[in-house]
């Protein structure tokens, strides 16, 4: 009994101290209506740099972006000038055998197109018409009706045409 009456009494001293002490007041600081504080112009100055530094950094990007895709264009079409020959071209059978008879148009030999994956068990039918058009035209076609599920890589260094047959499951994004 004798310790509960201790603990009441030391336990209302701690509530008593608590209550009666303040907290400290800067007596110094300016009141916060007239300036702002230092944490947020100090936030300001450092969101403001960090800005600057993620727009040059962009800027950075897109310059090596823009370079990477001149320099990759020049020599795609010093190397490979055939894909600009106009063709009258009219076929509606295989990927492969398409693919190949580009290969023939471009002066390859047409078996140097290779084909790596599963192919379906049907083949891919595809339909490519070009009436005095450029061999590149032909390529889009391509891209649009098997795009999904087939990248075809051309290679004019070996002279060689590879397709890479995709799951047809797959998003779009995972063949790019």
């Amino acid at each position: 009994m004798q310790i509960y009456k201790y603990g009441a009494v030391i336990v209302s001293c701690m509530i008593l101290s608590a209550c009666s002490s303040t907290s400290k007041v800067n007596h110094t600081a300016p009141p916060p209506d007239e300036k702002p504080h230092i944490i947020d112009q100090e936030l300001r100055s450092k969101t403001q740099e960090l800005l600057e530094e993620v727009r040059a950094l962009a800027l950075i990007r897109q310059a090596k972006a823009k370079g990477k895709s001149q320099t990759s264009q020049d020599k795609i079409s010093a190397g490979f000038s055939g894909l600009d020959k106009r063709i009258n071209f009219d076929c509606s059978c295989d990927l492969k055998v398409n693919m190949q008879a580009l290969a023939v148009n471009l002066g390859w030999d047409a078996n140097r197109v290779y084909e790596v994956g599963h192919k379906p068990a049907m083949g891919v039918p595809v339909e490519i018409k070009l009436r005095q058009e450029p061999i590149s035209l032909a390529l889009e076609q391509l891209e649009v009706q098997v795009g999904h599920f087939v990248d075809i890589r051309i290679d004019p260094n070996f002279k060689s045409i590879l397709i890479t047959y995709q799951a047809l499951d797959a998003p779009r994004e995972a063949h790019q």
